[in-house]
Formats: structure tokens, C-alpha cells, sequence
């Protein structure tokens, strides 16, 4: 593990991801934060939820199908600077009449983040030899289950000393400190192409067409595998709960357990705890049980500690 992050492309890459992680985590906390303290309305609440969402449903099969064709290191630069540019008008809010605002920066930074991750995701195995991948996976995967932890402690605390202008702040500083990291990376990063375009085809509407039949073609692939619908139909119905979890948890913590900013952060870092320790548990007893076993068991599970927490 140390002798993957020796390698000075990789740390770079590694620890920008995990500085950007924590100003996604810190606005995630933020925003719904500030939006049910102005408006306390669960409805004006789930709107951040649904504007952080929507990208999500419009973009989230097409993304990477425009990123396939991007130099991976200049895109998460250019994401990294539009995430930080994006959060600017946040400091110009003062009431619920700016509502509007907070719902439009929360769509924008969910399309950048869109176009991040994958960036991410296909840079890795331009950075490590084969035989580390794995190593360097693993490494990401503590890097999520790292700002999870520490993102939402640091919001809550921020937000509960300074309000909405302090995570912002912190936030968008965050952003820039990512993207000079990543700019510091000295590898190709551009994708490899067997031949360059040269026909009609090499035109910006020609690729844009080209992308858009592609991205048909791998739609096309859901309703062929049974395997795969499962799994689509699965994560709409845990994503539909997670929506309304998300939504009511604000309002929970504020109305029924009397609790601030600062408290609502440390119960969403717990979460990341609960991560880690069943991360661990899967890596002792996940090749025992198989993969559709465990999505089931987990999904029980899942809804028993909900209805428990309410």
C-alpha cells in the first residue's frame, strides 16, 4: 500500500480526490442545513435533494461516455476550478427569496461532479502498474469511507460556528487545493485512440451524435440482462429511499432530537463508521456469500436500522 502512494502521480491524484470528497461532503451538510434553518419546510428541503439528484438521472449514463474522449488529468482540473466558481453565488443569499440560488448551485456542482468521477476512475490505471490496481482501488475506497467521516464532522462544526458562508468558504477552498494537486501530476493522461478521427464524424456535432448512439447502444444492453435489470430496479426503489431518508433527516434531527448543525454532522459521520466496520466484515465473510445474498441481506438490514432511528 505505501509503495503505491510513494508514487508521486498517484498521491497527488489520491489526496486531490480526497480534498475534493471533503467539499462535496461539506456542502452535501450545508445546504439543507441552511435551507431548512430559512425556510423550515421539509418540501423546500427535499428541493436540494431533488436538484443534487437530477444530474444524477440526466447525465449519470452519459457522462462518461464525453469524459471517454477528454484528457482525464485537464477535466478534473477544469471540474475542480467550475466546482469552486459554481459555489460563489451562495454568498449573495440572505433569505428564502433566494431559494432559487441555493437550488441552482446545487444542480451545477452535482453536473460537474457528473464529469469528475469518471475522469477519476479512468485516470487511475494510467498512474499505476497493473499489478497495483487493486492496491490503488483499495486506497480510493478508504479515501470515500475517509471523507465521509471527517467531511461532515468538519461542516457541522463549521456551519454551526460561521453558518452556510463558512462551509462555502471552506468549500470552495477546498476546490482549488484539489485542482492544483492534480495539475501537479506529470503523466499522459489523454486517451488513446486506435486512429484519430479524420471523416464527418471528427466534427463537434459528428462526436456529440456518435456519444448519443452509444450511450443508446448500452441502454439497449438493461432489458437483454436479467441480471442487470434486477440491479437497475434495485437501486431505483433503495435510491427512491435513500431520497426520502435524505430529505427527513434535517427536519428529524433539528425538530425531534433538538440537535444543531454540529450534531447533525456527527450523526452523518457515524454513518461512515458503520461503513468502515462493514467494509471490514466483508472482506472476512463476502467470499462466502454470494453477491445477490448479500444486496438482499443488506437491503433488510438497511430498513431495520431506518425504522429503528425513527
Amino acid at each position: 500500500m505505501f509503495a503505491v502512494l510513494r508514487q508521486r502521480n498517484f498521491s497527488f491524484v489520491w489526496f486531490g480526490g480526497f480534498i475534493s470528497l471533503l467539499g462535496d461532503w461539506m456542502l452535501m451538510i450545508g445546504l439543507p442545513l441552511y435551507v431548512y434553518g430559512i425556510t423550515h419546510s421539509t418540501l423546500a428541503t427535499g428541493g436540494i435533494r431533488i436538484a443534487s439528484l437530477l444530474p444524477r438521472l440526466l447525465l449519470g449514463s452519459v457522462a462518461g461516455v464525453f469524459v471517454d474522449r477528454w484528457d482525464r488529468k485537464r477535466t478534473m482540473i477544469v471540474a475542480d476550478i467550475l466546482l469552486a466558481l459554481f459555489l460563489l453565488p451562495l454568498f449573495v443569499v440572505r433569505s428564502a427569496d433566494h431559494l432559487w440560488i441555493l437550488y441552482g448551485v446545487a444542480f451545477m456542482e452535482s453536473v460537474v461532479v457528473r464529469f469528475f468521477r469518471p475522469a477519476e476512475g479512468a485516470l487511475l490505471p494510467l498512474l499505476v502498474p497493473e499489478k497495483q490496481l487493486i492496491t490503488a482501488n483499495a486506497l480510493y475506497g478508504i479515501n470515500t469511507d475517509a471523507s465521509r467521516l471527517i467531511g461532515p464532522a468538519i461542516a457541522g462544526f463549521v456551519f454551526a460556528a460561521f453558518a452556510l458562508r463558512g462551509v462555502v468558504t471552506l468549500d470552495a477552498v477546498s476546490f482549488v487545493i484539489a485542482a492544483l494537486l492534480i495539475a501537479s501530476v506529470r503523466a499522459d493522461t489523454r486517451p488513446h485512440r486506435a486512429a484519430p478521427d479524420t471523416d464527418a464524424a471528427a466534427t463537434a456535432a459528428g462526436v456529440f451524435v456518435r456519444v448519443w448512439r452509444e450511450w443508446w447502444a448500452g441502454l439497449q444492453l438493461v432489458p437483454r440482462s436479467r441480471v442487470i435489470a434486477v440491479l437497475f430496479v434495485f437501486q431505483t426503489i433503495v435510491a427512491v429511499g435513500e431520497g426520502v431518508m435524505g430529505t427527513l433527516f434535517v427536519p428529524f434531527v433539528s425538530k425531534v432530537l433538538g440537535g444543531d448543525g454540529q450534531v447533525f454532522g456527527w450523526i452523518v459521520s457515524a454513518q461512515a463508521v458503520g461503513g468502515l466496520l462493514g467494509g471490514l466484515l466483508i472482506g472476512r465473510i463476502g467470499a462466502a456469500i454470494s453477491p445477490a445474498r448479500l444486496l438482499g441481506i443488506g437491503a433488510v438490514l438497511g430498513g431495520i436500522g431506518d425504522f429503528l432511528i425513527f
